[in-house]
């Protein structure tokens, strides 16, 4: 995509934003705004995580990738992975584990490390029979 960092993660940002309007009341979004931006992991080096960090689409990630960032994480920092283990779109490389599934066992494991999985699904009903027909065969 054309354009500066900004203007080429803008379009991994909407699905995000739209949900954060949804779900959030206009004054606090426009306390948000500012507070929130769309940046490729590779940019996870050196950082220290005291804020909120929300990684989107994270059953897109390897385990590799979920330890960069989990270790980043502050004194004062959460970070929350979103992430659906079907919706995967990546290939599995040689073993690799994948980084959702990794975050999984973690929670087990260790007490500070919480899974919250939806009871149901929030789109269409008719998504929700598409995924029962492909998951469920």
């Amino acid at each position: 995509l054309p354009g500066d960092l900004g203007e080429k993660f803008n379009p991994y940002l909407e699905a995000f934003m739209e949900n954060v309007e949804k779900s959030v009341s206009l004054e606090k979004r426009k306390n948000l705004k500012d507070k929130i931006n769309a940046t490729p992991i590779q940019f996870i080096r050196g950082k220290t995580i005291d804020g909120l960090l929300v990684v989107e689409e994270a059953q897109n990630l390897s385990k590799h990738e979920v330890l960069a960032i989990l270790t980043r994480l502050g004194k004062n920092g959460r970070i929350v992975f979103n992430g659906e283990l079907d919706q995967k779109d990546i290939k599995d490389y040689d073993g690799e584990e994948n980084g959702l599934k990794y975050l999984y066992e973690l929670s087990k494991n260790i007490e500070e490390i919480k899974l919250i999985k939806l009871k149901t699904q929030h789109r269409s009903d008719l998504v929700g029979k598409i995924l029962d027909h492909e998951y469920n065969k």
